[in-house]
Parts: C-alpha cells; sequence; structure tokens
C-alpha cells in the first residue's frame, strides 16, 4: 500500500499536479568560459545537480551523486558515472532527450544550494535500461570542448555535403530485413530488393544478419546511449523506420508530431543555454519533425557544445541548429523520452563526434521543398508543403516519412483498397526519376518501399551523391482492391513462322470479383530462327527478376548516368501490366551499359576479352507489355516453336 501511495506521489509531482516551486536556476553567462572541474578532481562521494527542460521552455535542476570514474572508458577517453537522486529521475530513469543536459559538481565548503554554483563536469550521455537505481554515464567536458576547438564554421556546409560515407546499400538492407522480421511478403518488397542490389544491398545482408542478432548492448539492463527522440507518427511506422534512424542517432518515437508549441510558450524569449533544449528540425511546414537534446556548454565565441554522445559521428555537418521546447517526459519501463518540438532556427550544427555535436550561430546548412497531394475516398483533396534539410544520410528516410504521413493524416486508407502513388524527384545536376505505382492494400512498409530506394539510389550511392533538391507526391485512394491474378492461359498455337503473331489468351482472377478473360499478341521477328523457345506471361515482379539474370551488365553501373538510368528503367515497370517475355537462345553482348543485341558469332568474339570486364555477355529477349488498370500477381511459362515452313 505504501509503494503505491509513493508511486501515485511521484507520479503527481512529475505531471505537475502537486508540483512544488522549482529551485532557482541561475542564467549561464553565454559570454565568458564555465568554471569546470577536470575529471582528475572528481571523486565518488561528490554531489551536485543537472539542469534540463522537463516541460515548456524552463530549465530545471535536479540533484546527483558521484558513484565512480571511469578512466580508460575508452581508449584514452573518461566517462563518470553518477547517480540522479531526484524522484522525477529515479521515476523516469535515463530519458532520451535529456542528452548532453550540464552537470555541476560542488567543490567542499561551497554553498550546496541547487541549481546555483558548482564547476561543470560534463554532460548527461548515456545510461542503463530498466535499471531500479537511475545511474547515469557523464562524458568529460574537457573531452566535448576538443570537439568544440575542430569544430569551423568556414566551408563546413561545403565540406558537410561532400563527406563521404553514403550508406545506402546499408539502408535499403535494414529496411529489407526489418519487413522480412515483420512477415512482409518478397511479393511487396521485389522493386526495393533490386534497387537495394544495384547499389550493393546484397553485398550488407550476411553483415546486416549479424547486425539483427542481439549483442551485448542490446540486453535487458545494458548500456544504451542516450539517441535523440523524434516523433514520426504512428507505432507501426516507428517500428518500421527504427533501423534506418538509429545509425544517425535516432529513435523514432510514436506519438503525436508537434507542430506549434502550447500555450504559455513564448518561443522569441528562448535561447541557447546550459540546461536549455536544443533541436534539431529535420522537416517543418505543415508538420514539425524535430530531434531534441539538451545544451551542456556555450563558448565565449557562441559555439554550442551538446548531446555528450555522436549523432552520427561523421565530422563535419550542416544541420539547424535551434531551440526547442518540451511537452512532458513519458516514463518508461526501459528508456524513457521526451515529447517536444523546436523553436527558433539560432545557426546550424557544423560538427558531429563521438563526445559531442558542436553548433555555430554563424553556421549554415541547404534545404528543399516537399509537396504532397492526398485524395481519400469521400475526402477532398489535400495539399501538404515542407521544408525538408539536405543531409545525405536522413533526407531520404524523412521525405519518405512525411509522405505517408501526409497520406494518412486524415485518416488510414481501408484495409480492401488501392493507392496510386506518383512522385517527382529532382536532384542536383539537373536528374529527375518518376515514379508511377500502384499499391493494393498499401501500408507503412509499401510506401516506405517505393519511395526510400529510388531516393536511396541517388542521394547515398558509392558513385556520386546527388543530392535531393525538391520533390512532388500524389497519393490517390481508391476504395477498392484492384488486383488479379493469372488463372489461365492459352496459346492460339504452339507452333509460329518468323513474322507471324502470337495470340495469348489470358483468365485473370480478380480479387472478390468474377473472372474475366484478356487477349494480347506478341509480333514475332520474321528473322528469327527456327527452334524451341521459352515465352513466360508474367507480373512486373517476374519480369524484373528475369531482366536482371539475363542483363547482369546493367548492374555494373560506372557513372551517376549509368545508375540514374538503371533506376529509372526499374521504376518504368510498372505493376498494373503483363509482360510477355520471349526468351532468344543465342547471347548478345553490352559494352558497358550499350547493348548489341543479335550480333554475328565472330563480332562478339572480338568484342569479348577475358582481360577486360567492359563487354560482358547477355541473353537477349523480346518483349510485350499489356497496360492494365489492375495489379497483376503470378506467371505462366510455355515452350513455343518457330518453324519457317509454316510460312510457306
Amino acid at each position: 500500500m505504501l509503494r503505491g501511495f509513493l508511486a501515485i506521489v511521484m507520479v503527481l509531482a512529475v505531471s505537475g499536479c502537486t508540483r512544488e516551486p522549482a529551485p532557482t536556476v541561475q542564467p549561464r553567462s553565454t559570454g565568458q568560459s564555465q568554471p569546470i572541474m577536470p575529471v582528475d578532481d572528481v571523486r565518488p562521494g561528490m554531489r551536485g545537480y543537472g539542469l534540463s527542460v522537463f516541460r515548456g521552455t524552463e530549465i530545471e535542476p535536479f540533484a546527483v551523486e558521484v558513484i565512480s570514474v571511469a578512466l580508460g572508458y575508452e581508449p584514452n577517453l573518461d566517462a563518470i558515472w553518477i547517480q540522479c537522486t531526484d524522484p522525477r529521475m529515479q521515476l523516469n530513469g535515463p530519458v532520451q532527450g535529456m542528452s548532453g543536459s550540464p552537470i555541476y559538481l560542488w567543490d567542499d565548503g561551497e554553498p550546496r544550494h541547487l541549481g546555483q554554483g558548482g564547476r561543470l563536469i560534463g554532460a548527461f550521455a548515456f545510461g542503463f535500461s530498466e535499471s531500479k537505481i537511475c545511474y547515469i554515464g557523464v562524458q568529460p567536458i574537457e573531452q566535448m570542448r576538443d570537439v568544440g576547438s575542430r569544430a569551423s564554421v568556414e566551408d563546413h556546409e561545403r565540406s558537410a555535403r561532400a563527406a563521404p560515407g553514403p550508406r545506402g546499400a546499408q539502408t535499403i538492407r535494414r529496411l529489407l530485413d526489418t519487413a522480412s522480421a515483420y512477415g512482409i511478403s518478397d511479393k511487396r518488397a521485389w522493386r526495393a530488393e533490386a534497387l537495394g542490389r544495384l547499389i550493393g544491398a546484397d553485398k550488407e545482408s550476411a553483415a546486416s544478419r549479424r547486425q539483427s542478432i542481439p549483442g551485448p548492448s542490446a540486453r535487458h539492463g545494458a548500456i544504451q546511449p542516450m539517441l535523440l527522440p523524434v516523433n514520426v507518427g504512428s507505432s507501426q511506422l516507428a517500428q518500421a523506420v527504427a533501423p534506418l534512424l538509429a545509425p544517425a542517432g535516432l529513435i523514432p518515437m510514436d506519438g503525436a508530431v508537434t507542430g506549434q508549441p502550447p500555450p504559455g510558450v513564448d518561443l522569441s524569449q528562448t535561447r541557447l543555454e546550459p540546461g536549455s533544449v536544443l533541436a534539431i528540425p529535420f522537416a517543418w511546414g505543415a508538420t514539425d519533425m524535430a530531434a531534441a537534446g539538451t545544451v551542456t556548454d556555450v563558448l565565449p565565441d557562441g559555439r554550442v557544445l551538446a548531446f555528450g554522445h555522436a549523432m552520427d559521428g561523421v565530422g563535419d555537418v550542416a544541420m539547424p541548429m535551434a531551440t526547442g521546447y518540451v511537452h512532458f517526459v513519458m516514463p518508461r519501463l526501459g528508456i524513457s523520452f521526451k515529447i517536444g518540438g523546436s523553436g527558433i532556427i539560432q545557426g546550424a550544427i557544423v560538427r558531429d563526434e563521438s563526445a559531442a555535436v558542436v553548433g555555430s550561430p554563424l553556421g549554415t546548412f541547404q534545404t528543399s521543398p516537399l509537396h504532397v497531394t492526398a485524395l481519400q475516398p469521400d475526402q477532398p483533396v489535400r495539399e501538404y508543403e515542407y521544408t525538408i534539410i539536405q543531409d545525405k544520410q536522413v533526407t531520404p528516410i524523412f521525405a519518405a516519412i512525411l509522405a505517408f504521413n501526409s497520406l494518412t493524416a486524415v485518416q488510414q486508407s481501408p484495409v480492401e483498397s488501392t493507392l496510386q502513388l506518383k512522385a517527382k524527384m529532382e536532384f542536383e545536376g539537373g536528374y529527375e526519376l518518376t515514379v508511377d505505382s500502384m499499391l493494393p492494400g498499401a501500408g507503412p512498409f509499401d510506401i516506405l518501399f517505393t519511395l526510400l530506394p529510388p531516393l536511396t539510389s541517388m542521394v547515398q550511392n558509392n558513385l556520386e551523391s546527388r543530392m535531393l533538391t525538391g520533390m512532388t507526391v500524389s497519393g490517390t485512394v481508391r476504395p477498392d482492391l484492384q488486383l488479379a491474378s493469372i488463372a489461365q492461359a492459352r496459346l492460339d498455337r504452339a507452333e509460329v513462322a518468323p513474322g507471324e503473331k502470337l495470340g495469348i489468351n489470358l483468365t485473370l482472377q480478380p480479387y472478390h470479383k468474377p473472372a474475366f478473360e484478356h487477349r494480347m499478341e506478341m509480333s514475332i521477328p520474321d528473322d528469327l530462327d527456327d527452334g524451341a523457345y521459352q515465352l513466360i506471361i508474367s507480373d512486373a515482379r517476374t519480369y524484373l527478376q528475369a531482366m536482371l539474370a539475363n542483363r547482369p551488365h546493367l548492374m555494373m553501373t560506372r557513372t551517376i548516368g549509368d545508375l540514374h538510368a538503371v533506376t529509372q528503367r526499374m521504376l518504368d515497370i510498372r505493376e498494373n501490366a503483363i509482360y510477355a517475355t520471349l526468351q532468344l537462345p543465342e547471347e548478345a553482348m553490352a559494352v558497358g551499359q550499350l547493348e548489341l543485341p543479335r550480333l554475328p558469332s565472330s563480332r562478339r568474339v572480338l568484342i569479348a576479352s577475358p582481360a577486360s570486364t567492359v563487354a560482358t555477355p547477355y541473353r537477349d529477349s523480346i518483349q510485350t507489355i499489356e497496360p492494365m488498370d489492375i495489379v497483376i500477381n503470378g506467371d505462366v511459362r510455355f515452350v513455343i516453336n518457330i518453324d519457317h515452313t509454316l510460312a510457306e
């Protein structure tokens, strides 16, 4: 009974229902360096306080006590372990969003007023999940200021955009592995799989599977990094994109994404100071999509040290830096998190290393427009406008997330519905990609499978990264399942003369509707040699798989132009079509992406060389593509005989 009563009292204290007046926090000057306490001076048992925002924009203190000092926690790096004795922290445990909260310790003999005095030892950085006591790892301030010494605003944006490390293969591999873990059929991910292979995701498969095996840091009670929470909408979407955002130091939360602060919060009066919210807005407009941590220190020249850990740890970056606010802290059995949003942009994050991120009021960044049009059944057309930051790691992911959120903002699509999804993507250098897909029963994975891979192939490839400069998306939901399978197929005849037309008669079975007949014809070339040929009548998935198996040179992209052309070629393979493919027996040759079909054998020998991979053999084919107003599933195969005597 007593335990239950105390729990209720702590919850009320956090919620503010019986909230005591907060101790006074002295503003920390941004015009002079804060007095610091080196790691060598820290001893177990020392007491002090931390600063953070628990609600609104008010900076509040919380009591701490040093438990131990871990010298050499990482090579030549140290850490400090503290216990947070504040009742709120005992309830919440480690809180994602408190990353960077400055920790101060009092010297012997110094007056001990919570929120006042003391010397800065570092930043709240990592903790334990599901712990009975709130133990927190502190990143020493010396290590954070060392990062600040390497942060320069001169040409930082150009350096960040030129920085190596595209991770397109990892992004798509994680998307596919996550879908597999949730039982998503390969029939839903066929194009994403192919585009992943194009940029090397098949080579990432083994490593990705190894990463999916829980290691020591993923087990209950183990040390957890304080990732930055970012609200993405539904829990289903948060689960889908969590593995994609984790490498960027972000953890998606299933809560309402927030665009405006609560009443009474005046963002014009906030500033970046120790303990205040530091937000990174990734997109804004119709909604606000931002991650937030806490400011640790502000140097005399205005540079801001924050988080106490890396986001991506890539060095030079160019992302907006803004003030922010907190709605409330969500206590959880695992890692708690803050729910909040961004305020007013104050410059840019210019450096990202393992010990800290560094922001500068003089830093700059680039953005791109995103426009989404959504039409749901019995709803008016709705338009959504966004500005999204240009960043190699997160731009493709957040563009896909915003498209999904916009298409489902008013209502979820009916289970038995079909989404017609169209997109135009513009990239640096004048490159464009267009998407036109029909997706029966579309969920968040289907939209991610459709939009994320082509974005990733251009932004995160290993040839020449081309940043997204603009994107338009439109989605129209039809209240029925536009899906049919190939139930039966028959040919007019199994023997055909060169130059004739081959009739193909199909019986198609739609979902919950009567079957219907469809006829298509294939023209047989008049110079085709006599013999037996395989004919495949198939859906888009089977057609693409056969094309890539027979044309391996398409995966050997050497320039960004090659990559763009092959990506668009894959996107042009529509779900709502029937594909008839007649396989030719002889090999053809390709030089790079240039195909030289039906060459005489003597010419093939001249072009092919065992000492070069420029020329590659491939299997040619003849295709007939029949557009449909319904998505087709399935395939059938025939063997036909070509006989020139039939023409006589």
